[in-house]
């Protein structure tokens, strides 16, 4: 059965942790006090002003005017290493992987000794098929930092695709020896195991994963795969079934469900699993062929059914002709029997014939009274109808005023004017309580105006509205880092990363790699 295809090397680097690991900190030095001195006035850093402006665009999700910022303060500073470092974080972003790399390359020049500028180099690099040279990065960033934990699974990824497999599970090890709870580096390892023959420790690692992480359905494909081939068909028939369940539209896990029914005898079904895999990805040859295959076994098995049922029907219609003249054969038998009895008994003794004849009125009388008997035991039995139940009666369908409030305060913010926007959200909500966007909208526009608590509190309804709401969780844990909650601002972060919204998982995986 074929493997799991790997996944997309996902941006990790693209974080912001460059942001605060730059900014200077005040020196601490064991010496005594000075004397107390006037302090010195203070002198405004415009390139800091929109750095810092930047930094809040980006945790909003606003990724041009993050870039416009970072540009500026480029522009005011030319050797502002975190500005480089941020533009080039957008920049991936937003798909521009030349302007990126150009920017990392700059900030590794400013800041040779930072293990993140070299992290997030290495990763650029990987973009442009530039491996040797990104392992090199990763490896610069590990010898400033050994405990980077995201640079030994990176590097683990690299090696991996430069054929160093032995290499890439080291890199993995010790990725989860720094931390065990690392989901994304189980599953990188069980593939690698995998892809060696290592069945068992794969399936243990592919186990491990789904219990850091249970909403990983490749996870649950993979180990799928790996029961399968060892012939635990039931049991991996169970984990496509289950990656389905989380990825309705994920055509390989349907084309690996019909093979493992296929090992069951399970043909109807398995034509089934191949047909939704070749509708969700035509191009899927290898599902088209099995699916041939048993359609043809399919017509074959019901051409030998309908040929015995013929065969069968055949022998059925002789048995019964045959059973019908001997049933003749014995009535002509027996009529025969009976004229010569009757021949016998005319040239009987006119005695003979009256016992007969008192005989059969014996003979009627009996009949006679089974005929009462069975009359007098005769019934009839009647039913009784259950009541109609009544139809519930359907809910009206609400309003457009919500709707309607609620574009005109989107409309209000775009353009700048953000307390009547709040109001219309207001509004808006008072017309539909239960609309999660307007309580994250009315969030956003509080926080832009300083309300912090009152922006958390928004954020909350419209989590508790919608649970699944990723953007909801990143305007959150924006607030909460902002108002000084950085472990609940993490969470957060961490559970928008678990929600299925790509987009919104970039923006949390930067936001956690920019406020450690």
């Amino acid at each position: 059965m074929p493997s799991t295809p790997p996944k997309t090397l996902s941006l990790a680097a693209t974080s912001l942790a460059a942001f605060l690991l730059l900014i200077p900190a005040p020196a601490q030095t064991g010496a005594a006090p000075a004397p107390p001195v006037a302090a010195p006035p203070v002198v405004p850093d415009p390139a800091m002003a929109q750095f810092r402006a930047g930094v809040a665009a980006f945790g909003k999700g606003r990724y041009d005017a993050a870039a416009t910022a970072f540009r500026t303060a480029i522009r005011m500073r030319p050797d502002f290493p975190d500005a480089h470092n941020a533009l080039g974080i957008v920049s991936e972003i937003q798909g521009k992987h030349i302007q990126a790399l150009a920017e990392f390359r700059e900030t590794v020049r400013l800041r040779p000794d930072n293990p993140d500028a070299h992290y997030n180099l290495g990763i650029a690099l990987d973009r442009q098929g530039k491996t040797a040279e990104a392992s090199s990065e990763l490896g610069q960033a590990l010898r400033l930092r050994p405990a980077f934990v995201q640079a030994h699974y990176m590097l683990g990824r690299l090696l991996e695709k430069q054929g160093r497999r032995d290499d890439a599970v080291a890199e993995y090890r010790a990725a989860i020896k720094l931390r065990p709870d690392y989901a994304p580096v189980h599953y990188s390892l069980a593939n690698a195991l995998d892809d060696a023959g290592q069945h068992d420790a794969a399936s243990g690692e592919y186990k491990e994963a789904i219990r850091l992480d249970p909403a990983n359905a490749d996870a649950h494909n993979a180990l799928g795969n790996v029961l399968d081939v060892q012939g635990k068909h039931p049991e991996a028939a169970r984990e496509y079934g289950e990656a389905l369940r989380l990825r309705p539209a994920f055509a390989l896990a349907h084309y690996n469900l019909g093979l493992a029914l296929d090992a069951q005898g399970k043909t109807t079904d398995a034509v089934a699993e191949y047909r939704a895999a070749l509708k969700l990805s035509p191009k899927l040859a290898v599902a088209r062929k099995y699916l041939t295959r048993d359609l043809r076994k399919q017509d074959s098995t019901q051409t030998q059914a309908t040929r015995l049922a013929a065969r069968t029907k055949a022998a059925a219609q002789a048995k019964q002709a045959a059973s019908a003249a001997q049933v003749i054969q014995q009535a002509r038998l027996a009529e025969a029997d009976r004229l010569a009895r009757a021949a016998q008994a005319l040239r009987e003794q006119r005695t003979a014939q009256t016992a007969q004849a008192a005989q059969s009125s014996r003979a009627a009388a009996r009949v006679e009274g089974a005929k009462r008997q069975a009359g007098v035991k005769a019934a009839r039995l009647t039913a009784a109808t259950p009541p109609p139940r009544p139809r519930a009666t359907p809910q009206a369908a609400p309003s457009g005023q919500a709707t309607s409030l609620m574009r005109a305060g989107k409309r209000l913010y775009d353009q700048g004017n953000v307390r009547p926007a709040v109001a219309a959200f207001h509004r808006a909500l008072a017309a539909d309580p239960t609309d999660a966007q307007a309580h994250l909208r009315l969030g956003v526009a509080l926080d832009d105006l300083g309300q912090t608590a009152a922006a958390v509190r928004e954020y909350h309804a419209a989590i508790r509205l919608h649970p699944g709401y990723a953007a909801a969780y990143n305007s959150l844990g924006t607030s909460l880092y902002l108002s000084g909650s950085r472990a609940e601002a993490r969470r957060a972060w961490h559970k928008a990363l678990t929600l299925g919204d790509p987009q919104e998982a970039r923006t949390a995986a930067a936001l956690l790699r920019a406020y450690p």
